[in-house]
């Protein structure tokens, strides 16, 4: 008995193995209907009667929307048909056409049973996103090569169609922006670029554009909107804090804009523009005490520099090189006399008499014709009553006088 029913078990398993075989082949085959046309299709894709085999195909899809390999062949016919087409309108409406099967393809591949998937699948699924990612290229070309021709309405034409089908590109709406530049709109421009930060608002070089942009209008407050954008998005962009210090005092707002420079600072210590611009900035706002800090540590980083193109100087043979090098260190030198002679009256002003008599005599070293750096060291020496320092200094006075 229990043979018989271990048999009967067997023999129930074996047949629903068989059926699902059969449930699978049927539901992976064509239907009856489909089928003539299928048969069709592949003669004449065999005797390269394209145009008759895409026909074929697109009637087996008309009786089986899902039969993949219908779909995913009509698809490259499309393709075909497009790199071979020389009307542009043309070769881009079956772009489009293709798109629109290789897309399908690929959903239908996706949503369908595992146990309905034949081996050829994964493969037409690669091709069909290989494709698809072709469409964007080879439509985004036609729009360039107009825009190149420098027939803009018809560029644009091709970018708004290609906008259409692939939304989340920003290629698109870049070269509609360069377009509109193009045609002096930046208003149109700027909208462009913003419709980028919609589907991707981290997209630091966009925010930039936007600014620069911005910037070039005189557009102040909306520039800083997007600086300080940009600063959220990447904390250290030296772009951002520098320009959100020049709008802030473009707009008269020294406290943020010494607070962005501060910023700047933190990112490239040693950076002499963004040192020299602070301190502009402390003495807009009185503050003597800092700017004094600044020049010291701007002094510190020209004689850096000098040491560094010096260093340069040294490793080349280049006598073309050579000389540029000795330019620059000639032009650093006089800006390092010039801040040390800043240095040294504000240090007058702020009556730090030793800090006079050192950068004094630092001045007088680099230029001396420095009369007011001579006077200085007398004046300092008198106020500490050093009458050494008082008496070198006042012959070397009387000589330049």
């Amino acid at each position: 008995m229990n043979t018989f029913k271990n048999t009967l078990v067997l023999a129930l398993l074996v047949a629903f193995f068989f059926c699902g075989i059969n449930l699978e082949a049927r539901n992976q085959s064509l239907t009856q209907r489909a089928r003539p046309y299928f048969r069709g299709a592949r003669t004449e894709l065999q005797g390269h009667r394209y145009e008759l085999a895409l026909n074929r195909f697109l009637s087996v899809l008309e009786h089986q929307p899902d039969h993949v390999e219908s779909r995913w062949r009509a698809a490259n016919i499309y393709f075909m048909f497009a790199g071979e087409s020389g009307d542009m309108a043309e070769a881009k409406r079956l772009y489009r056409e293709g798109y629109n099967h290789f897309r399908i393809c690929i959903e239908t591949i996706e949503n369908m049973p595992d146990w309905r998937r034949f081996t050829n699948f994964p493969e037409w699924k690669e091709d069909s996103e290989l494709k698809i990612q072709s469409t964007f290229v080879r439509i985004y070309r036609m729009g360039y090569e107009l825009y190149e021709e420098e027939d803009f309405e018809g560029a644009i034409a091709v970018l708004y169609e290609l906008k259409d089908i692939f939304p989340t590109h920003p290629e698109t709406f870049i070269l509609l922006s360069t377009i509109e530049k193009q045609r002096d709109d930046l208003g149109k421009a700027i909208a462009y670029l913003k419709q980028i930060l919609e589907f991707d608002p981290s997209n630091v070089v966009v925010i930039t554009s936007i600014v620069s942009d911005y910037m070039n209008m005189h557009l102040w407050e909306d520039a800083k909107v997007y600086l300080q954008k940009l600063v959220e998005v990447q904390p250290d962009n030296i772009f951002g804090h520098f320009n959100l210090a020049v709008v802030n005092l473009e707009t008269e707002n020294f406290e943020a804009a010494l607070s962005s420079w501060e910023d700047a600072l933190r990112i490239e210590p040693n950076d002499a523009n963004i040192i020299r611009n602070t301190i502009n900035t402390t003495f807009t706002l009185n503050r003597y005490d800092q700017a004094v800090v600044l020049l010291k540590r701007l002094i510190t980083v020209l004689d850096t520099n000098i040491d560094s193109l010096r260093e340069r100087a040294e490793q080349t043979t280049d006598e073309e090189l050579i000389l540029a090098i000795q330019e620059a260190i000639s032009e650093t030198s006089n800006e390092k006399t010039v801040e040390v002679a800043q240095l040294t009256n504000l240090l007058v002003r702020n009556e730090k008499w030793e800090d006079v008599i050192t950068y004094g005599r630092l001045w007088y070293k680099l230029d001396p014709t420095a009369t007011n750096a001579v006077m200085f060291i007398v004046h300092a020496a008198n106020r500490l009553g050093n009458q050494e320092i008082v008496n070198q200094y006042s012959r070397i006075l009387q000589g330049m006088n």
